[in-house]
């Protein structure tokens, strides 16, 4: 837990390389103690998905999120909202990859979760329009760009 934990600060230093090792190693612990399919390892393989995202690593990082995603939603079910975050984040690596398509899809998903669990009013929703906007417009479909855009002003 500590090594996690440093992970989390060194982060929020900006000290990536740091944050980078210290979850290496609460991966590794957990991996060891708790075995693969634990919601820990999970935590941990987002974690370092954010980490070599923000590295600019877009395929590693892409990598650890469906690593937790597959964790999540064999322990939490479909629904849960740590299954939502791990597909924003999915959608977020996916655009910035170029693949607007996959990032369409997996901000969708994450969008249907937050109503479901957060209503239309949560600051994730909110997000998650915007983010949706985005892709959209990167796609050339400007109507459902500003539909997603008053869909945002509702909820703000």
């Amino acid at each position: 837990m500590c090594h996690n934990n440093l992970g989390l600060v060194h982060r929020n230093l900006g000290d990536l390389e740091q944050a980078k090792e210290y979850f290496e190693r609460a991966l590794t612990n957990y991996l060891t103690k708790l075995g693969p399919d634990h919601l820990k390892v999970a935590m941990c393989h987002n974690n370092l998905g954010l980490v070599h995202r923000n590295l600019g690593d877009l395929e590693q990082a892409k990598e650890y999120f469906e690593r937790a995603l597959t964790i999540y939603q064999k322990k939490l079910g479909p629904d849960h909202l740590n299954v939502a975050m791990c597909h924003n984040n999915l959608s977020l690596v996916h655009r910035n990859l170029g693949d607007l398509e996959q990032a369409k899809e997996y901000f969708e998903r994450a969008l249907t979760n937050y109503l479901k669990k957060l209503g239309p009013h949560h600051l994730k929703v909110a997000k998650c329009h915007n983010n949706l906007g985005l892709v959209h417009r990167d796609l050339g479909g400007l109507e459902q760009s500003v539909a997603e855009c008053h869909n945002n002003l509702g909820v703000l």
